[in-house]
C-alpha cells in the first residue's frame, strides 16, 4: 500500500508539473546532488543484482512490505521532484502543512498508546503504536523525521514559541512510544 500511495502521489505531482509548467519553478538538479543520487540508485540496483534475490521480491520487497527497488526508486523520484519544483514562495505553506501533519501524527500516536485507535490494528510485541504505517519502527521513524524538520526550522528561523516547543516535545515523546 505504501508503494501504491507513493506511486499515485508521484503521478499526481508529475501531471501537475506538466500542466502548470509556467507556474511551477522548474530547476535543474545540481551536480553535487545528481552524482550521489545516481550512485545510490546504481548501488541499489547492483546490490539487488548481486544478492540473487528473485526479481519480483527484489522489485516489490519481501512479503509486499514495499522495501523493494520500486519503493526506493519512487522515494528518490519524490526527492528529485521536491528539489526541482521547490519555490521559496511556497515554503511557508509547506511548513504549515507539515506542522498540521506533525500535530496529527503526534496526537494519534498518543491516542494509540493509551488504547484509542480508529484503525484498531491487532499488534503484538513491544509497541502497539503503528499509526497505520504498518509497523512501529516506521511510525517512530516518521515522527523522528518530523521532529528533526521542526527542530531545524526552529533553530534556523529563531521562532521560539510555546506552540513550537510544545510540538517538539509532543513529537519527541510520541516517537519514543
Amino acid at each position: 500500500s505504501k508503494l501504491l500511495v507513493l506511486s499515485i502521489g508521484l503521478l499526481y505531482i508529475a501531471i501537475s508539473i506538466f500542466l502548470k509548467k509556467d507556474e511551477v519553478g522548474n530547476q535543474n538538479l545540481p551536480l553535487w546532488i545528481t552524482v550521489p543520487v545516481g550512485l545510490f540508485g546504481i548501488s541499489l540496483t547492483l546490490s539487488w543484482a548481486l544478492s540473487g534475490v528473485p526479481i519480483l521480491r527484489g522489485l516489490f520487497g519481501q512479503f509486499g512490505r514495499g522495501n523493494g527497488l520500486f519503493y526506493y526508486y519512487l522515494a528518490i523520484l519524490v526527492f528529485i521532484f521536491s528539489i526541482t519544483t521547490f519555490r521559496k514562495a511556497n515554503s511557508f505553506k509547506t511548513h504549515q502543512i507539515l506542522t498540521i501533519l506533525s500535530w496529527f501524527l503526534a496526537m494519534y500516536a498518543t491516542l494509540q498508546k493509551i488504547g484509542i485507535d480508529v484503525a484498531k490494528l491487532d499488534t503484538k510485541g513491544i509497541s502497539p503504536v503503528v499509526l497505520t504505517f504498518g509497523n512501529s519502527n516506521f511510525a517512530g521513524g516518521m515522527l523522528s523525521v518530523l521532529f528533526a524538520y521542526h527542530l531545524i526550522y526552529l533553530v534556523i528561523n529563531k521562532k521560539y514559541s510555546v506552540k513550537n516547543l510544545a510540538l517538539l516535545a509532543s513529537l519527541s515523546i510520541s516517537a519514543t512510544f
